[in-house]
């Protein structure tokens, strides 16, 4: 997962306190449906270790982290205005994280529409044409890890038009980390 795991607690609290997950990200977004893939059914060349160093790699945000970042940023900003690199390095982190799991996705539906594709071949057609169709789908996997590379070079500025969508999630997740902190 690449969402980023702020946690409005310091880190000292690390241990005690925990965030759950924000109620208004399920209603809106619904289920995630992709937590609950086996990607190593989707991908046999996947590799254990690699997952795990991954994982590692990531780890929560305690509010104490971001506030001695924001302070170390500080220069002659007014009172209570961080610069903009402090919201630029969180986010820079994050997008970095999304290469991966892109190449992952990308990977297994790959393999399984390959699959797939192969069962059909073989029970329709049997062994003619299998050699063009297999090219056919190679050119679309290489098509589409071009087309994933470009969204993602295109995703690395921390940049958005929809204002309004960055306010009203900006106020649900301040909300959400406010009771949390509330709650102790």
């Amino acid at each position: 997962m690449t969402a980023p795991d702020f946690q409005p607690f310091e880190k000292k609290h690390a241990k005690k306190k925990k965030i759950g997950k924000a109620q208004f990200l399920l209603n809106e977004e619904g289920h995630d449906e992709f937590n609950d893939f086996d990607m190593d059914a989707a991908n046999p060349d996947s590799d254990e270790d690699e997952d795990e160093d991954r994982a590692s790699k990531s780890g929560p945000i305690y509010i104490d982290e971001v506030l001695q970042r924001a302070n170390d940023a500080r220069t002659r900003e007014l009172p209570g205005s961080y610069p903009f690199v402090v919201q630029q390095t969180f986010i820079n982190a994050i997008i970095t994280k999304w290469h991966e799991p892109t190449k992952l996705l990308c990977r297994a539906v790959y393999y399984i529409l390959g699959e797939h594709v192969r069962k059909l071949v073989q029970f329709h057609l049997g062994p003619f044409g299998q050699g063009q169709l297999a090219q056919r789908v190679n050119r679309c996997m290489t098509q589409a890890e071009e087309r994933i590379n470009w969204l993602l070079k295109l995703e690395s500025r921390p940049f958005s038009l929809n204002t309004h969508y960055l306010t009203d999630y900006k106020d649900k997740f301040l909300a959400h980390y406010r009771s949390a902190r509330e709650k102790d």
